[in-house]
């Protein structure tokens, strides 16, 4: 059931920021975290409410933030199918102004003010990719696949961006979302899985489009040489249980845990 917020209360003048955060499964232990630090350093100066999808509920959520139930639907689809989650709940953002959505992992290190993230006649905002950062379009990890909605052609595309990090006005936003979701949908009846899941589907969809491309210091990882210049850190997964740790293979982690514990043991004979 969702709980739907109260927005009657809320300020003239200040415009309304809505959070989507996707934590299904484990990734629920990145969320006190994150709000934390969102509530801190991301656009202090406007009203900002948090719209959550998880399959179990969240203790003690601030009055500004929506608990949406979501089932797990395992890997890559968990993030694969993000943008259905949103269009299934449009209706809950009506009163945005602007939408952003954040991968769990993410933590704010620097304040970051909305005329940062937006600049007419802009409407969505994306992040470049830490590794391919002023980087030639060779080395973008563009769709190859002709027979996939997410293929961009070898003569398209000025950047490559990340696909856990990105907003925009709520008008843009949900069309751009309404957009991926079929495209998604198409590649799906047709056998089709995009090389990098929904980023590869992001990218296609910005080629063309004005969009405002933030630099990577709006998407470091933890651990990368240039951390320290982060303004939103991404936390690295490992030293949270890992990847199969934390979108539940329990399988996966037990073997990974089994392969590190013989390589200790053999290197006992050398």
């Amino acid at each position: 059931m969702n709980n739907r917020l109260d927005m009657d209360d809320r300020k003239e003048g200040i415009a309304k920021v809505g959070i989507w955060y996707v934590c299904t499964g484990r990734y629920r232990r990145f969320w006190q975290a994150f709000f934390s630090s969102c509530e801190r350093f991301f656009l202090p100066e406007c009203e900002k409410y948090y719209f959550i999808f998880s399959d179990r509920p969240i203790k003690e959520l601030p009055p500004s933030a929506t608990y949406i139930y979501q089932k797990k639907l395992g890997w890559p689809y968990d993030t694969l199918m993000r943008y259905h989650f949103f269009v299934a709940q449009e209706a809950l953002v009506q009163d945005m102004d602007y939408l952003f959505f954040f991968n769990a992992n993410c933590r704010f290190r620097e304040r970051i003010h909305a005329s940062e993230c937006l600049h007419l006649p802009a409407d969505l905002m994306a992040v470049s990719h830490f590794e391919l950062d002023r980087k030639a379009r060779q080395y973008f990890m563009y769709e190859e696949n002709p027979l996939s909605t997410a293929y961009v052609y070898p003569h398209q595309g000025e950047h490559y961006v990340l696909g856990g990090i990105n907003g925009g006005t709520r008008d843009a936003f949900m069309k751009m979302s309404r957009t991926l979701a079929k495209q998604i949908d198409m590649d799906l009846a047709n056998g089709i899985m995009a090389r990098c899941h929904d980023e590869s589907h992001f990218n296609q969809y910005l080629v063309g489009r004005n969009v405002n491309i933030l630099d990577a210091r709006y998407g470091y990882p933890e651990a990368y040489p240039q951390e320290s210049d982060a303004k939103i850190l991404i936390l690295d997964k490992r030293k949270y249980g890992g990847h199969a740790y934390l979108r539940g293979n329990v399988w996966s982690t037990y073997w990974a845990k089994l392969k590190t514990k013989l390589k200790t043991w053999f290197r006992g004979f050398r």
